[in-house]
């Protein structure tokens, strides 16, 4: 709308032209008069002079100057106008590239737009409002599963809890019932069979570490006191038996907040590492020969190894069962180890507890040849040997479930 403004330069054009015109009309009657002077008398001609000059008095009505001025201001009425209309059609472009910035809750269609527009417009309301119910359902239907999801989670973890107290309660009823029944047949429940074999028959050595693995399973209740805290810790501690004499015990507890099946996986997996599969399913077995450093001197010795995984619905079991062997000194040692995984009572779904209990001691055997002539500083030696071995190794075992307990739980998928 801005060719309605004239601006100064055709002002001045048209000062010049009616300045133009006044000259032509004034030089007119100057003709005019001139041609006419010859016929009147000087009475005439000086009525004629004082005439003109009253003629050439203006009022301020008919001045240029006033006239000037008024278009001036009729000029910048139609500049303020033109700034005006101009705003309103930039306004009005902005709300048609820009349509999604309108109320979808009220009117927002000019007076001024055609029938088409308002109708365009009026659909484009509409469907906005339709995708705003549709996600307003969709997020109301997402809140009830994810309720809905909760508290199923709840119930199963309801009645994981449960049924771990039912299966403790029945092992202890059936441990209870072995017991007495071991008895009734005039057997020692500690007691284990003591074989005629010389040092160095490593079939016979696995085939009774195989059969001890499995008695070591059946006596994995009697191990864990009841009610021990899951928080973590590590112990290790040496006592004296009557029967069995000074006995190195390691305790290892250790809370992991995955599920018990990826925490017996990697516990498994560890032992693999440096053992091969043994005759049984879940078995594994290993013999190695090594020299262990002591303070009486370094001490060669040969070990044999069976390892045994049991899976409960609601604990996994991991024992085994060591023979150690010191031929120059003619002397044995024992290790047995239970690892039992249990269900967590904060998540039993969602993390667990691993309890490690280790015992190391002399073998006692009756006969010379497996008990040797050795000191009891040699076996003193010995058992603080293997005592920081094992501390090395379980205080390793323990930070790396920790730490890989970790990561399983931060990538396993959200329940629900």
């Amino acid at each position: 709308m801005s060719f309605l403004v004239a601006d100064e330069a055709e002002m001045a054009t048209l000062e010049e032209a009616l300045a133009f015109i006044d000259t032509y009309n004034d030089s007119s009657q100057a003709n005019t008069r001139h041609q006419s002077s010859d016929d009147v008398t000087p009475q005439q001609q000086r009525l004629t002079r004082e005439s003109r000059r009253i003629k050439r008095v203006r009022t301020g009505a008919s001045s240029s100057t006033v006239r000037q001025q008024r278009q001036k201001s009729e000029l910048l009425d139609l500049r303020s106008q033109v700034a005006d209309l101009e705003e309103k059609l930039e306004r009005l472009q902005r709300s048609n590239d820009v349509p999604w910035v309108m109320q979808v809750n009220g009117d927002a269609v000019p007076d001024s737009e055609s029938g088409d527009m308002a109708t365009e417009k009026m659909d484009l309301l509409q469907n906005l409002l339709q995708n705003r119910r549709d996600r307003y359902n969709e997020a109301v239907l997402e809140y009830r599963e994810l309720q809905q999801a909760k508290m199923i989670n709840r119930e199963l973890k309801a009645l994981v809890a449960k049924q771990v107290g039912v299966g403790s309660n029945l092992r202890a009823l059936l441990q209870a019932t072995k017991h007495s029944l071991l008895y009734e047949m005039g057997f020692k429940f500690a007691e284990q069979p003591k074989l005629e074999r010389p040092m160095t028959d490593v079939g016979m050595i696995m085939a009774e570490l195989e059969e001890r693995t499995q008695n070591l399973y059946l006596h994995s209740d009697s191990v864990f006191q009841p009610g021990q805290p899951s928080s973590i810790s590590f112990r290790v501690e040496v006592k004296h038996d009557e029967h069995r004499g000074k006995i190195m015990e390691l305790l290892a507890i250790t809370p992991m907040a995955c599920p018990i099946e990826n925490a017996a996986d990697l516990v498994w997996s560890e032992l693999k590492l440096i053992r091969t599969q043994g005759d049984k399913p879940n078995s594994l077995k290993k013999e190695l020969t090594m020299a262990l450093p002591s303070q009486v001197g370094v001490l060669a010795f040969k070990k044999l190894n069976f390892v045994r995984r049991f899976n409960e619905p609601d604990r996994i079991v991991v024992v085994w069962a060591d023979l150690i062997l010191f031929p120059h000194q003619k002397m044995q040692f024992r290790n047995q180890l239970w690892t039992v995984i249990t269900r967590s009572d904060a998540d039993p779904l969602g993390s667990c507890v691993t309890q490690t209990f280790l015992q190391a001691y002399m073998d006692r055997q009756e006969d010379s040849v497996s008990c040797g002539d050795g000191s009891n500083a040699t076996r003193d030696a010995i058992l603080t040997g293997q005592s920081e071995l094992f501390r090395q190794h379980f205080q390793s075992q323990q930070n790396m479930l920790i730490l890989e307990a970790a990561r399983i739980g931060r990538t396993k998928p959200v329940a629900g």
